[in-house]
């Protein structure tokens, strides 16, 4: 296997006050430096001299680090770059607001060398800027693209699929499939999904209890307003996934609000802030369909 064996690949928007604890956790590995090299996609031309900076700031200091600048906005067009730009066999994604454990790279290509999987990828766990309130449980942690998969090595089950913030794949599979343009972040909508394709049973997935990744989850995100946008965009993620049309969709929250009533003779004071919490959604949720319905009106009329 040819040298490096994986590239990291850092796709960012406007992303230089954010990027610099995420390249410094990836010079800091473990693994050989010729076995790995680190790709920066600034997806935002206007920023690139800014990232720049950041990046010739940990010259000297960091392992070399290549900046490509993909003029075309969206997450999916910054990936299928990074793809094109990557010389290693495998292509590993990581977010520009998150860290990777030091023993991440040494954990992959261990994987690589030994099991061959067509996609790799880990838990991805929190760095918290003030712990959730108790109303936000751990079902609540797919909204904050966290999730852990255990503590041994294993193949995925045909149901699960890894994040877009700890994920990985071949090369060669990547550059066939490619990420859909129609799923990814544009901008600052919340759009996702373009790593699902990834999740598929027809691919060997391979869980790599090592392969850490720590992903910031900032006070705004615990707000009913970005639950409820999040809910949104998932909704509408899933149904251009599935091919059907981008029409406003309901929104289920009665799924993700899971009502521990068992609880509730323990905790009647938790339980009424779940519940203020339930009511302050369904608030803010007619708020914004009414809004998505409006533009689609509008959008509609032009």
């Amino acid at each position: 296997m040819k040298d490096p064996v994986i590239s990291l690949c850092v796709c960012t928007l406007a992303g230089s006050g954010r990027i610099e604890d995420t390249l410094w956790s990836l010079s800091c590995q473990s693994a050989d430096a010729d076995r790995y090299e680190i790709l920066v996609i600034e997806n935002d031309a206007a920023s690139a001299e800014a990232t720049g900076k950041v990046v010739a700031g940990l010259r000297g200091r960091a392992r070399e680090i290549r900046l490509v600048v993909e003029p075309m906005l969206g997450l999916s067009h910054a990936r299928n770059r990074a793809i094109q730009e990557s010389r290693g066999d495998y292509v590993f994604f990581i977010d520009d607001d998150a860290t990777a454990a030091p023993r991440l790279v040494e954990s992959f290509i261990d994987a690589i060398e030994t099991q061959s999987p067509d996609v790799i990828g880990g838990n991805v766990l929190p760095l918290f800027e003030v712990m959730p309130p108790p109303e936000l449980e751990y079902a609540w942690w797919p909204h904050w693209s966290l999730k852990h998969f255990g503590d041994r090595d294993r193949w995925l089950a045909e149901d699960e699929y890894f994040l877009g913030t700890n994920v990985g794949a071949s090369r060669t599979l990547l550059l066939e499939e490619g990420f859909d343009a129609r799923l990814g972040r544009t901008g600052d909508d919340l759009m996702g999904g373009e790593e699902w394709f990834l999740g598929s049973p027809r691919f060997r997935r391979r869980f790599v209890s090592g392969a850490v990744v720590f992903h910031q989850v900032n006070a705004e995100r615990m707000t009913p307003e970005y639950l409820v946008k999040r809910m949104y965009y998932g909704t509408q993620s899933w149904a251009r996934h599935q091919g059907r049309s981008g029409g406003v969709q309901k929104l289920a929250v009665h799924e993700v609000l899971r009502s521990r009533l068992q609880r509730s003779t323990r905790q009647l004071r938790l339980l009424a802030r779940k519940l203020y919490l339930a009511w302050r959604i369904r608030q803010e949720r007619r708020r914004f369909i009414r809004e998505q319905v409006a533009r689609a009106a509008g959008q509609a009329k032009s």
